[in-house]
């Protein structure tokens, strides 16, 4: 699909939450390019267990996922952003992000951890003009792969469902609405929000 909108891809595939394929996942991508401008970290886990049903192995493979991923991809990729004062991390955390949600204690608590590991990249790497930013997605109009754990959807994609009763604009968002946040602006070294 990139290709045939005119954009050079290279698919590479890794377990990101292993440090050393994260590394050695950007270090194929720095050889088939120049120079990478953006990350957009979106592996992520989403099980439903209630706190105390959750095996320690299951919240320890949510956090590698969901927060240490991240910062492996984040932690190899900032000094060339740095160096060239240019670039743009845009970490997917959701609005467990910043709310909490039931049933699910280990995603709201890695998501909480990766928006302060967020904040924090901001703040360290926002004077080299390179924005770090956490875009808490609410409903968006896509479906889940797991819709048995949505039964007060009724059968609809819970986004739709609730579109209406938790967003300002009383509707679910969408995929390009959420994709347009993380746009760098390619005509200038000017970074677009």
């Amino acid at each position: 699909e990139c290709e045939a909108c005119g954009v050079r891809s290279v698919p590479l595939a890794a377990d990101v939450s292993d440090p050393d394929q994260a590394m050695a996942l950007v270090e194929r991508a720095g050889a088939a390019f120049p120079h990478i401008d953006v990350l957009v970290p979106v592996a992520a886990l989403r099980p439903h267990k209630n706190v105390w049903e959750i095996p320690v192995a299951e919240w320890q493979r949510v956090f590698a996922i969901n927060v240490h991923a991240t910062f492996y991809l984040a932690k190899a990729l900032a000094p060339g952003m740095m160096a060239r004062r240019r670039g743009s991390i845009v970490a997917i955390g959701g609005t467990a992000s910043v709310t909490s949600r039931p049933y699910c204690g280990h995603v709201v608590s890695s998501k909480h951890a990766l928006y302060g590991l967020v904040k924090s990249l901001a703040l360290e790497l926002g004077p080299y003009n390179v924005r770090a930013n956490l875009i808490a997605v609410g409903p968006i109009a896509t479906e889940r792969r797991n819709p048995e754990w949505y039964p007060e959807a009724g059968g609809q994609p819970l986004a739709v469902a609730n579109a209406r009763r938790v967003t300002p604009l009383g509707r679910a968002g969408t995929p390009d609405e959420i994709a347009n946040v993380a746009v760098l602006d390619r005509k200038s070294t000017r970074l677009n929000s």
